[in-house]
């Protein structure tokens, strides 16, 4: 390799390093504490906290805020921030250059001036110390990791600028609008009314939304406007992000149960599972639609990511559906309904993502998820099963027996049991379970069945798989400032005392929320949807007498099948460039089951024990 070779994907290197090094770090930190404290129980009497019980967990809180920016800074080098791209997929290919090189500009200039932040919030912090260690030290990721994401949005503008130089008239009108926006402010400030500034920052704010610009930086533009509206500073929009997102334990178990999802998506663990399911549920007319079912849940409830799922046991699955009799309309539709259906399962990332936002206890809302997404399940085998009687079955190929194919996931069977019984026999935290999972599944997959190359692959796959949580934590970070801006504003009050004055009828909110989830469902990813929205609903769901952990798998519940709404639901697009399908197939073809979900939804909204059976006391 050259110097010049070597110079260009030396940052890159440097990132990749430094994410693999952190999470390493931070994995084995959280496993420290059930190691010792399994330790102290065979050899030691017991006793009060010792130093390791408070230093490794407080540096393993701090350690997520690295992977979030390291792993944002990945995302955005390879332009995978998550965003919403509805004129991406009408615009001609000239307009969206110069749309993107519009939004790189904004973007950089964001993050260049939230480093800045960055810089006043460490320096302010210099004096101040966890179990020790300087906060500064802990906290410096924040200036450093925002003026990475403002190098990489800055890099990939000049290669659209080098490849059409009439581009830079969306620089130039970045520019001017930055220009603009910065006077409005300034009158604001002065004329103490921000009245025109607030109407004319969330024109742009939704334009760019609906442009595609990353989701992060359209919640954290919002913050910042309002903040220095207020005569405050940029620092002020990341003073949540390092109290809250710094000394939150639950954060941890996001980076480690999305590399666990990751490595078994990785391996052959999706093959393994769907022949187990079929040995199983094979002989059931219309069982290998249960097989499907069963297989994505279990898949989805582990990665996270019903579009992974998709991805993943789609192309497995599609096929064998066709080729056992199944009308290619019907699998096609099955498939792509299958992909979100784990999300109430345990340990699914978007149920322990609500818990964190509305701080709500997430070992109870395991439980509470757990009938829901069973009859949602049920009822969809249901459907599949009489669909499919009576008519004629294809020759069957041979499949392995139930004791082979027992045998052969016979590693992987034991993981769900780590994970919820870890948790709910009081034996380990729900990070702490995470943890514990990590490892297992590493050990497994990459020394036992040798899927997974510990030194070849598993890198790539950590790497990737912090890709993902990096965007998620970005967009909960940017989300984190803008709330407490409303907060300070008064507005989620505001939101209350219109819901109380609107909508006092129990029955007629949740028919509202429903309607209003299903929206927001089909237009924002489950990740994003659950840190700005969430917040603002439960207050007023509270409020009426919604009980906080119905309200979260309600929520969850609208969002899941938001994914497979028409005309814009995420698993809808996945799904036609999966089968390489017109969307308007794909559309009909997800009908059938779409009503059957809402079907649960009505009975998850109004049968209140779905949800709390499993959280009675006994």
């Amino acid at each position: 390799m050259n110097v010049k070779a070597f110079l260009k994907e030396a940052p890159g290197r440097l990132e990749r390093g430094s994410v693999l090094f952190v999470l390493a770090a931070m994995s084995v930190l959280a496993m420290v504490q059930p190691v010792h404290r399994w330790w102290r129980s065979l050899f030691e009497e017991a006793g009060g906290l010792s130093k390791l019980d408070t230093l490794c967990p407080a540096l393993s809180q701090y350690l997520v805020l690295w992977v979030a920016f390291l792993g944002a800074a990945l995302a955005a080098s390879q332009s995978k921030h998550i965003k919403i791209d509805l004129l991406e997929r009408v615009l001609p290919d000239n307009w969206m250059r110069l749309l993107r090189a519009f939004i790189l500009s904004l973007a950089g200039a964001f993050c260049a001036l939230l480093s800045r932040g960055g810089v006043q919030l460490v320096f302010g912090d210099r004096s101040s110390m966890v179990e020790g260690v300087p906060k500064w030290i802990l906290e410096a990721i924040i200036p450093v990791g925002f003026g990475l994401l403002a190098f990489h949005f800055a890099v990939s503008l000049v290669k659209i600028l080098r490849k059409d130089w009439r581009t830079i008239a969306g620089c130039a009108l970045a520019a001017v609008l930055l220009f603009v926006l910065k006077e409005m402010i300034g009158h604001a400030v002065a004329e103490m009314n921000s009245v025109p500034l607030l109407v004319f920052a969330s024109l742009l704010l939704v334009s760019l939304l609906l442009a595609g610009a990353p989701i992060f930086l359209v919640l954290g533009a919002a913050g910042l406007v309002g903040f220095l509206a207020i005569e405050g500073e940029a620092s002020w929009l990341l003073l949540p992000v390092s109290e809250k997102m710094g000394r939150n334990p639950y954060l941890i178990a996001i980076p480690l149960f999305t590399f666990s999802g990751y490595v078994l998506a990785e391996s052959k663990a999706p093959q393994r599972l769907v022949e187990l399911s079929r040995a199983l549920l094979g002989w059931v007319p219309g069982g290998l639609a249960i097989v499907a079912l069963v297989s994505c849940a279990l898949f989805t409830a582990f990665t996270g990511a019903s579009g992974a799922t998709i991805i993943a046991l789609g192309g497995l699955l599609f096929p064998a559906l066709v080729k056992e009799g199944y009308p290619s309309r019907r699998a096609l539709g099955l498939v792509t309904s299958s992909g979100s259906l784990g999300i109430l399962f345990p340990p699914s990332l978007p149920l322990i993502l609500y818990g964190v936002v509305t701080k709500t206890f997430i070992d109870k809302l395991f439980r509470a998820g757990i009938l829901p997404g069973l009859v949602m399940v049920v009822l969809l085998a249901v459907y599949c099963v009489v669909a499919q009687r009576g008519k004629p079955k294809p020759k069957e190929e041979a499949t392995l027996s139930v004791g082979k194919a027992l045998w052969g996931c016979a590693w992987e069977l034991p993981i769900p049991l780590i994970v919820v019984g870890g948790i709910y026999s009081g034996w380990m935290t729900v990070t702490e379970a995470a943890a514990v999972c990590l490892f297992y599944v590493v050990f497994v997959e990459c020394f036992v069945y040798k899927d997974v190359h510990w030194r070849k692959s598993l890198p790539d796959v950590a790497v990737s798989s912090m890709i993902l949580v990096g965007s998620i934590l970005l967009i909960l970070a940017s989300a984190l400032g803008f709330t407490d801006f409303l907060t300070l504003q008064g507005i989620p009050d505001a939101l209350l005392e219109w819901m109380q004055t609107h909508l006092q009828n129990k029955v007629l909110f949740l028919l509202a929320l429903n309607v209003f989830l299903l929206v927001v469902g089909c237009l924002m990813d489950i990740f994003s949807a659950i840190v700005v929205v969430a917040p603002l609903i439960k207050p007023a769901a509270l409020a009426l007498g919604v009980n906080e952990f119905h309200l979260g798998i309600l929520f969850l519940t609208n969002l899941q099948i938001g994914y497979c709404t028409p005309p814009v639901g995420m698993n809808l697009f996945i799904a036609s460039s999966r089968f390489e399908k017109p969307l308007l197939e794909i559309y009909k073809a997800t009908l059938p089951f779409l009503g059957l979900l809402l079907v649960v939804l009505i009975l998850v909204t109004y049968v209140e024990g779905l949800s709390l059976f499993l959280l009675a006391e006994r």
